[in-house]
């Protein structure tokens, strides 16, 4: 069994493979080059703070993670919070465009004691926020050893969790007993969590998810689907979000047959990785169809709409503020690794399909449960369901209007979130704040 004793003797050696590893492998390598040097960027980004009463250190995993704190991050920030935000993939900071809602941005050192120490020391954080599962031991307990709280939130145990693994039960049950409070996107996974830490005095609590904010705050403000051709978007638009192969494979000759009798139906293909290779295959399979097509840099490059049903978008960073004005979406990562966000088009008001494979995904979940949302296994079953939403008004009222409550339900979380942050830390008062 893995002990946290047995972890931070284990970093060591791990971190030497890493850098071996990081010869051979692209992903390992461009991790690798991002943590070089991060020791005087924080200490230089830190020196030209303003003076602040306490710190926040919030940190995400990627950008997806990143997104569902930002209104938070913003609050706090304005509050006269320092705030520092680290990331663990390379994506998040990449993406980042325009105003940071933070004092700092940095990527999350390799969780050796020694590192983590030099993190800690330079930081001094008072409130340390983990989001949604990025958990690293030996950073988290040297924050704890100096005095910091740490709160989990947004906290996600879905039953094929890395958490609820036999032989690493015990370990995560070691690291969660020294956080102060979990707060967990609902009920469910109170309940996962309360079971795991039996005996332990941490209070658990069914706070939600501060996504829902972040995704009702883009919607309004997205402008996105303007830049879209006024003929493409007078058509009924189903925007296929974040696909992979097997989605596109799955859906492209549903489409195509549809298509053959509703000429107002339009593809808005959005992939989630827009590799060149990629796009270019895409392409040359629509042509194949029949489904002639555009890619969004040739729109916003000013090549006029010549009645393509499908414009391809390639690049990342819009999808969602492509959902407005749409019909229905379908999500991607349903038939491989697992679905990826269905909030955004569920906060547009959209019916939303995805793959059976979302057991990572309490959203997808909860859709389910309200009718907001299908589960799609073969080509029959989306053929059928995708036809209904397309010719009966009735189906698709009842399935929007669920996904849209499902969102307007769920928010609210980052007000509780920072009124609770505030006095934790002694308020408004407590920051120089009148």
């Amino acid at each position: 069994m893995l002990s946290l004793a047995l972890y931070r003797v284990l970093t060591l050696p791990a971190w030497t493979l890493l850098q071996i590893a990081a010869l051979v492998f692209p992903r390992v390598r461009e991790n690798a080059r991002a943590r070089r040097g991060w020791q005087p960027r924080l200490r230089a980004a830190l020196a030209a703070c303003p003076p602040a009463r306490a710190t926040v250190w919030i940190h995400s995993a990627s950008m997806g993670e990143f997104e569902a704190i930002r209104p938070l991050a913003r609050a706090l920030r304005a509050d006269g919070l320092r705030v520092l935000i680290t990331f663990f993939s390379t994506s998040g900071p990449r993406h980042l465009k325009g105003e940071v809602e933070a004092d700092v941005v940095e990527y999350l050192p390799f969780d050796t004691p020694r590192a983590a120490r030099r993190f800690v020391e330079l930081v001094k954080p008072d409130l340390v926020l983990v989001t949604k599962h990025d958990l690293w031991p030996n950073l988290l307990l040297e924050a704890r050893r100096n005095g910091a709280r740490l709160w989990f939130i947004n906290a996600n145990f879905h039953a094929r969790s890395r958490l609820a693994m036999p032989w690493l039960r015990s370990f995560h049950r070691q690291l969660l007993s020294h956080f102060d409070w979990i707060a967990t996107v609902g009920p469910d996974m109170a309940s996962r969590f309360e079971h795991l830490l039996k005996g332990c005095q941490v209070p658990v609590e069914a706070l939600g998810d501060s996504r829902f904010d972040r995704v009702v705050e883009r919607a309004r403000g997205s402008k996105a689907a303007e830049g879209l051709p006024a003929g493409f978007r007078d058509g009924r638009v189903v925007v296929v979000g974040s696909s992979w192969e097997p989605d596109e494979a799955l859906l492209l000759p549903v489409l195509q047959r549809a298509m053959a009798t509703r000429p107002d139906l339009r593809l808005l293909l959005v992939p989630h990785e827009p590799t060149e290779t990629h796009l270019s295959q895409l392409e040359q399979e629509l042509a194949r169809r029949g489904m002639g097509c555009m890619r969004l840099a040739q729109v916003e490059a000013g090549q006029p709409w010549r009645g393509e049903v499908a414009v391809l978008v390639d690049r990342v960073g819009l999808l969602a503020g492509l959902y407005e004005g749409a019909r229905l979406a379908w999500v991607g990562g349903g038939l491989t690794t697992g679905v990826h966000s269905v909030i955004e088009p569920a906060a547009f008001g959209l019916p939303v399909l995805f793959g059976p494979r979302h057991h990572v995904s309490q959203e997808a979940q909860d859709l389910l449960a309200c009718g907001g949302g299908a589960e799609v296994g073969d080509g029959a079953q989306l053929e059928g369901l995708l036809l209904r939403l397309l010719d009966d008004a009735a189906t698709h009222g009842r399935m929007a209007a669920a996904a849209l409550d499902l969102v307007g339900r769920r928010t609210g979380v980052t007000a509780r979130l920072h009124a609770r942050i505030l006095r934790e830390l002694g308020g408004r008062e407590a920051v120089g704040l009148s």
